[in-house]
């Protein structure tokens, strides 16, 4: 249930910061998580969340608390789906599908890191993989291909078509993708797309990717 349905990463809401303060056996905790789910404690709030304090840390801060688990379960977030655009084309490999991410790890504190949840466990399923392929890119992608009869890690996915961001119909028209960070991820799918269409035969307008 925790692994997989409810979101233990996200900033904690008023409403689960006043049932945290309900049950907390310690009167000062009681009243610092009363405080902080008030009107008075709204600028105090905003801090928190900006902090990016999660669940477990405001469990961890206050020990005396000792919440119900069906409370605690109705009152986390449903675990939201991450969405990553494809950068490859099923006219390349119809069984094959790529896609690129960014790991997040910034500062929220001084003293603390906040790491996305998706892309941290992503990282660590691959690392492996990562530090046996040589320093070359081209290694490094290849280490990083799924054969799809033997897998190397099996990741939970679903599949959400879009019918407003394709490039043009007409491959003989020029095309200018600009695309930061990971955003560059389905350009690289266009460029894919468009090169086997040239192999095919057909007539390809000119192509700019601008990345950074």
């Amino acid at each position: 249930m925790f692994l997989r349905h409810v979101d233990l990463h996200s900033p904690p809401s008023k409403k689960l910061l006043r049932a945290l303060g309900d049950v907390c056996s310690d009167e000062t905790s009681r009243s610092r998580l009363l405080h902080l789910s008030s009107t008075s404690g709204r600028d105090e709030y905003q801090q928190l969340v900006q902090s990016r304090v999660t669940i477990p840390d405001l469990l961890t801060q206050y020990p005396s608390c000792s919440p119900d688990l069906a409370v605690l379960l109705e009152l986390l977030p449903p675990l939201s789906p991450r969405e990553y655009s494809i950068s490859s084309s099923p006219l390349v490999d119809p069984l094959r599908a790529s896609f690129v991410f960014t790991v997040v790890d910034v500062d929220a504190t001084p003293t603390t890191k906040w790491k996305g949840l998706c892309t941290t466990w992503m990282e660590r399923l691959l690392q492996t993989h990562l530090r046996q392929s040589s320093v070359d890119i081209s290694d490094r992608i290849s280490a990083l291909s799924v054969d799809h009869n033997n897998p190397i890690v099996t990741l939970p996915l679903f599949h959400r078509p879009t019918t407003t961001f394709l490039p043009p119909s007409d491959p003989s028209q020029p095309i200018i993708m600009i695309g930061p960070g990971a955003g560059i991820a389905p350009f690289l799918g266009f460029i894919a797309h468009r090169g086997e269409l040239h192999k095919r035969g057909a007539v390809l307008g000119e192509s700019w990717l601008f990345f950074g």
